[in-house]
């Protein structure tokens, strides 16, 4: 699993023996709790925390004068706890969030009237 250290990301665990009741079980990435959305007995959905400690380099090129950001990506152990039984088999790799853009992957409506009032929907 990759994604920026800003979090935010919705990700699953796909398994057997979930227990159906979020307060049975935790998840934790760089050591922040992460938000369980839903729970199954095969699946369990969260939000995965910001990782705001995590410190990217910026590599100068000297030859030619010229300052290039480099991403760098770092794992961190997530830990899926169920009723005092840890698991640690699972990692996150945390990118530069600052340097990744969203991806919208679609608007609705596509085109409205801007003197009616109403929803748009932004999907991504």
């Amino acid at each position: 699993m990759t994604g920026g250290n800003n979090g935010g990301m919705i990700f699953s665990i796909v398994g057997t023996g979930f227990p159906l009741s979020t307060n049975q079980i935790s998840i934790t990435i760089c050591n922040r709790s992460a938000t369980i959305i839903s729970v199954t007995n095969t699946q369990v959905d969260f939000v995965v925390p910001a990782c705001p400690n995590i410190i990217f380099r910026t590599n100068i090129t000297n030859s030619t004068n010229t300052t290039n950001n480099t991403i760098i990506s770092v794992n961190r152990t997530i830990t899926v706890t169920i009723n005092s039984v840890s698991d640690t088999s699972l990692n996150f790799t945390y990118t530069n969030g600052s340097l990744t853009a969203p991806l919208i992957t679609s608007v609705s409506p596509t085109s409205a009237n801007p003197g009616v009032k109403g929803i748009i929907e932004i999907n991504g």
